[in-house]
């Protein structure tokens, strides 16, 4: 579905599950490669940004959580800049998107921040807060590290495994999501002065460099989250060893204690002539006292030495 706002002096077309049809209404439109605008249709994996002689062509990527399957994943956006319009292109799964355009769509009248100071101020309005709309996914990673660290220290380390491995996953999209953003916005800003005209350069280049900020921002939050839950993973990890290691200290002692008693018991089991008490009316019973004291002495051994 193909939206577009008109304002005094540019565009904004947005294409919301960009079909054939829409395609086809942009080539009539707008001298655009064939093959750029072919591009907004099918998913592309890899972030990029192209300049031609009248256009740019963005392709940027945004993370989105799941949680009823407790699970990340990315959403395209496909952005076109002329001299006079912004062209975006996404699948609709974008919720901030959605929002700052009904916002814009609302606010035409009145000519807001938004809408006043032209195409380009416009599209770093919205890459700022579909940046900023990044933070929620990032306090829900940090509330499940929080949860993690909390329950580690409650004696659940084993369950806690699966926990561990699930924000790591969440982590690591979120990373390979939004790593090749800095370039993008990094390179848009000194490609982008052409298409802005020549007002308000200044306060572009500081609209641009905040929204650069908001990128870095984001970044240096999942670093520590990711950090963090590295450093839970090893504690979690020394607290397993340490529970195996005392698991197996006692089997070790029970082993060694239990030792000697079945050396006795194999000795006064075999069947040869002239072996003592075994006529003994209390043979067994002083066996068992032999076999008794023998673990006996061995416990009191272990107690002094401290191993257990």
């Amino acid at each position: 579905m193909l939206k577009k706002l008109s304002i005094k002096g540019f565009n904004w077309i947005d294409v919301d599950h960009p079909t054939k049809e829409d395609i086809d209404r942009l080539k009539k439109e707008f001298v655009i490669r064939d093959s750029v605008l072919e591009r907004l249709v099918p998913p592309i994996k890899r972030s990029e940004i192209e300049e031609y002689k009248s256009y740019l062509f963005i392709i940027l990527h945004f993370p989105l959580y799941i949680s009823e399957s407790r699970q990340s994943r990315s959403t395209e956006l496909d952005i076109i800049i002329t001299n006079d319009t912004l062209i975006t292109s996404h699948n609709g799964d974008l919720s901030e998107h959605n929002n700052f355009f009904r916002i814009c769509n609302n606010c035409l009248k009145d000519k807001s921040a938004y809408l006043g100071k032209g195409h380009i101020h416009l599209l770093y309005h919205l890459l700022d807060s579909l940046i900023d709309a990044q933070m929620p996914m990032l306090d829900h990673i940090a509330d499940n590290i929080y949860i993690i660290e909390e329950n580690v220290f409650k004696g659940k380390e084993k369950e806690m495994l699966r926990e561990i491995a699930i924000v790591k996953r969440d982590i690591i999209n979120f990373r390979r999501i939004i790593k090749p953003q800095h370039a993008i916005l990094e390179s848009l800003t000194r490609k982008a002065y052409r298409f802005s005209g020549a007002k308000n350069i200044v306060k572009l280049e500081r609209h641009a460099q905040e929204v650069i900020g908001s990128n870095i921002k984001i970044w240096n939050t999942i670093e520590n989250h990711k950090e963090m839950v590295e450093s839970i993973e090893d504690t979690n990890e020394s607290l397993l060893s340490y529970q195996l290691n005392e698991t197996m200290k006692i089997l070790t002692v029970v082993s060694v204690i239990l030792a000697p008693m079945a050396l006795i018991v194999n000795i006064w089991g075999m069947n040869v002539g002239g072996m003592p008490l075994t006529d003994d009316p209390f043979g067994f019973s002083i066996i068992l006292l032999v076999m008794f004291l023998a673990g006996a002495l061995l416990l009191v051994y272990f107690k002094n030495k401290k191993w257990m």
